[in-house]
C-alpha cells in the first residue's frame, strides 16, 4: 500500500555483532590466541546463527559460518602443534 511506513526493526540485510565477532575472533584464533579465540568463535558463531535464523530480516549468515569454520580450524591447529611438541619431547628422550 503506498504511504505505509516500513516496519519497525533492523535494516533489510544488517549483520548481528555475533557473526562479525566470530569472524574476527576467529581469525585471531588462527595467528595468535588458538585456544581461547577460537572457542568464543564458535560459540558466538552459533549465537549468531541462532539469531539470525530467528529473524529473517537479518544477514551474515556466512560471516557467523566462516566463524566457526576459522575457531575450528583454530582448534584443530593447535591440537596438531600440542602433538608435535609433546611427540618431539618424548622422542628427545630416546636419543643419547
Amino acid at each position: 500500500m503506498p504511504g505505509t511506513p516500513a516496519p519497525y526493526g533492523p535494516p533489510a540485510g544488517a549483520v548481528p555483532g555475533n557473526a562479525t565477532a566470530s569472524l574476527v575472533l576467529g581469525l585471531v584464533g588462527i595467528f595468535l590466541c588458538p585456544l581461547v579465540c577460537s572457542i568464543a568463535a564458535i560459540g558466538l558463531g552459533v549465537s549468531a546463527r541462532k539469531e539470525i535464523d530467528a529473524n529473517p530480516h537479518l544477514g551474515g549468515r556466512s560471516t557467523a559460518g566462516w566463524g566457526i569454520g576459522l575457531g575450528i580450524a583454530g582448534i584443530a591447529f593447535w591440537l596438531i602443534g600440542l602433538a608435535i611438541i609433546a611427540g618431539g619431547a618424548s622422542l628427545g628422550g630416546l636419543t643419547r
